[in-house]
Formats: C-alpha cells, structure tokens, sequence
C-alpha cells in the first residue's frame, strides 16, 4: 500500500519502508518548491548552497550501477549526474546543482532521501543518508563519478 506524497511535509515525514506512487511524486516535483525537474533522479528542497533535504531515486538494474554495497543495506553507491552516460563523450558537470548537493553534502548537512524503483507505479522509501566519501568506481571517467552513501536513521 502506498503512502501518501503530494505534499512537501510529505518528504520529511516518509520513512524506510513506505512506497510511493511514481505519479504523486511527479505531481509534487513539478512545483516550484522543488529544485530540479521530476524526471530527474536528485531533488532537493531548499536552495544551493543551503539546501534542506536532498531527493535520490535510482532503479537498481537501470544500466547505471547504483547498488547496495553491504548485504544490511546501510550503504548504498549512487552515481552523480553523468552527461552522455555509457558514450565515450561522457562527462560529469561537477558545478551542476545536481552534483554540489551531493558532493558539498558534507557542508550542508541536509539529509538524503533514498528511493527506488520496485516497479512501473511505486518507488520504496531506503531512509536518510549522507555522503560517506566521493568515489572514482569506473575507469571509464577520468575523476570522481559515484558517492558513497551512509544510512543515518
């Protein structure tokens, strides 16, 4: 069963565990109280430098290689916004606001909310994360592409 999110008092009271439905979430992040389009894969709320949460969703076997890093699922590599991805013009936009709020996380202390995709209609809540280090996980980039993150709820 879903839970209700169609509301910005609803991404600070979802929790892990909670399915929401992909079109509420589009819905909500249409507005303008969140940053960056819904068809995106990190939101936030708030503005940069000073944002108040952070929104991640990924799809696990998407082609990307976001993936659970430990069998207790506390932490999870997520990939920044990479331009051209899996083309050899790729290229990852460090200033994109995208990237900062993951990247300056440690500097903004806004928690990061993990969604994914379980199926065509519903993403499940992972819980509230922060950035444990930045990573270079794929020799196809020359630098930083991925960041670790740490459950903290």
């Amino acid at each position: 069963m879903t839970v209700r999110f169609d509301r910005l008092s609803d991404i600070l009271s979802v929790k892990e565990g909670d399915l929401i439905s992909k079109s509420d979430r589009f819905k909500l992040f249409t507005g303008p109280e969140i940053g960056n389009t819904p068809q995106k894969g990190i939101n936030w709320l708030g503005s940069s430098p000073d944002y108040l949460h952070v929104i991640t969703r990924c799809a696990l076997h998407s082609g990307y290689s976001d993936k659970w890093i430990d069998a207790s699922k506390k932490i999870f590599l997520y990939y920044l916004m990479i331009n051209d991805r899996g083309t050899p013009s790729a290229k990852i936009n460090y200033d994109a606001k995208e990237n900062q709020a993951l990247l300056k996380q440690s500097e903004h202390g806004a928690p990061i909310l993990l969604m994914i995709d379980v199926d065509k209609k519903n993403l499940e809540v992972q819980g509230r994360f922060k950035v444990l280090t930045s990573l270079h996980s794929n020799p196809i980039h020359p630098g930083i592409d991925s960041v670790l993150l740490k459950k903290i709820d």
